[in-house]
This record gives C-alpha cells, structure tokens and sequence, in this order.
C-alpha cells in the first residue's frame, strides 16, 4: 500500500502537467446571434423569417403563426375565450 501512494502522485502530477490550457480568445462576436431585432421573441441566431411583426404569435423558428384563412395569429388570441 505504501509503494501505490507515491505512483498515483507521479500519475497525478504527470496528467496535470499535460493539460492544456482552453482557449480563451472569442474568435467572433456572438452578442449579435443572441438579439431579436424583429421583437418576436425568437433570437436572430434562429430566426428564418426576420421581420415578424411584434405581436405576431410565432413558432420556434420566427415565422408566423396562421388560422385556417391565412391570416396571422396575434399573442393576445391565445388569452381569448373561445
């Protein structure tokens, strides 16, 4: 048991020495990705239809949600009794 101790200090010591360090320089700017530039809740990163009006209801992608006629769903249709 005495002769394990001082082995697993080497093998310690040895994976620590040969762990590289990340790297920490941000190669681009991602602050932009994570606005919402057409206010509809989706950021710009993900959006595939930029320019949905703000109370558009929308789905994870951006675009508009419709009725059955085509027609835009707004956010407050959600709340309205049926």
């Amino acid at each position: 048991m005495n002769r394990l101790g001082p082995l697993v200090i080497v093998c310690c010591l040895t994976l620590v020495a040969c762990a590289e360090m990340p790297d920490l320089e941000v190669t681009r700017d991602t602050s932009r990705d994570l606005q919402d530039s057409d206010r509809d809740g989706v950021i710009n990163y993900r959006d595939r239809c930029p320019g949905t009006a703000e109370d558009n209801r929308t789905d994870n992608s951006g675009c508009a949600l419709t009725d059955g006629e085509g027609k835009p769903l707004k956010k407050w249709d959600m709340y309205a009794p049926r």
